[in-house]
């Protein structure tokens, strides 16, 4: 995994998917600390359905932060 994403860093790789249902809390900060130590865009899935919310974030529990979005935002 870290090949893959020394190499992608390497072609310009502006962000990553640091939360999603699919990744555990070991892989959640495993992500965010590489996208935090490469100024990476802090990303989160953006298909949650279903009843759970977290208040600090959007798109359900495991979403991106509001100010994660919102940096996004800027960018696009």
């Amino acid at each position: 995994m870290v090949n893959l994403i020394n190499t992608l860093l390497k072609q310009d790789l502006c962000g990553i998917e640091c939360r999603s249902f699919v990744h555990g809390k070991y892989d959640e900060n495993f992500f965010t600390q590489i996208a935090e130590k490469n100024k990476l865009l802090i990303l989160g899935g953006t298909d949650w359905h279903g009843k759970y919310h977290h208040p600090d974030r959007i798109f359900g529990p495991r979403g991106s932060t509001k100010k994660e979005f919102e940096r996004l935002a800027s960018v696009l």
